[in-house]
């Protein structure tokens, strides 16, 4: 993670990992601009590299997948200390295995119990799921409890 300033805060990220069979190397970048306080933009964007036969589909990979995804984060409403967030994006656009067209777009909200305690209930909606279009439209809502020792 890089700091420029309390506004703009950049972070790289990598992972290496053996999957099913296939090897993965993937990076990314993450950069984060607080307009002020309360709100805030941020932008992902990240490639790998898929090699090995896969099992569940029954044939080789060798894909460049990349990803991206923009959201805006708005920090105590109605609540202090509170969280929201919407975000838009594509997990894995590589064209040699579906179409690329998987988007999902997440919004949530997120509160303090106390200085131990969160909770965010939230939703996700997937559309083209797997990058398949015929798949329809998948909507996920959730609610998330973190306990900090």
């Amino acid at each position: 993670e890089y700091t420029l300033n309390r506004d703009f805060v950049t972070r790289l990220q990598f992972t290496r990992a053996k999957i099913d069979g296939i090897d993965i190397y993937a990076g990314g970048v993450n950069v984060e601009w607080a307009w002020n306080q309360q709100f805030a933009l941020f932008g992902r964007y990240g490639i790998g590299n898929y090699r090995g036969f896969s099992a569940t589909l029954q044939r080789d990979l060798d894909l460049t997948p990349q990803s991206w995804a923009i959201g805006t984060i708005i920090r105590n409403i109605v609540i202090p200390d509170s969280t929201a967030g919407l975000a838009i994006g594509q997990p894995f656009v590589a064209s040699a295995l579906g179409r690329g067209t998987q988007t999902n777009i997440e919004g949530f909200y997120s509160f303090l119990f106390n200085e131990h305690i969160s909770f965010t209930p939230g939703f996700m909606i997937i559309s083209s799921p797997n990058n398949n279009p015929s798949k329809g439209t998948i909507w996920e809502f959730f609610v998330r409890l973190v306990f900090m020792f």
